[in-house]
């Protein structure tokens, strides 16, 4: 098992190769099928179009509390509120930060 390194959070995936010919010629004709089988994917942090409120705290190095109290009072303009959590979306808080003075 690989650790993420900086920039990197760690997710778990369901997907494996098999071929899903009878003949076994997934090599010659690139078919697969996917099947699930648990299996850890690494994505980047910069890739993800969302990050959780400790995603986002350790990526703009911006507390827990600021952040959540930031995102209920501007769900809106970068974050979303899915279920019971709130999610900033990344590009949209860039730009806030990029325009605001001050948090």
């Amino acid at each position: 098992m690989t650790t993420p390194v900086k920039d990197q959070v760690s997710a778990t995936s369901t997907i494996t190769k098999r071929c899903k010919d009878d003949n076994n010629t997934c090599s010659n004709t690139g078919v697969f099928a996917f099947e699930d089988d648990k299996k850890n994917v690494i994505v980047p942090v910069c890739e993800k179009y969302t990050l959780t409120i400790k995603e986002a705290a350790a990526y703009f190095n911006v507390g827990t509390k600021k952040l959540r109290r930031l995102a209920e009072e501007n769900t809106d303009r970068f974050a979303v509120f899915s279920g019971n959590k709130y999610l900033i979306i990344r590009t949209k808080f860039e730009k806030f930060i990029d325009e605001s003075s001050e948090i």
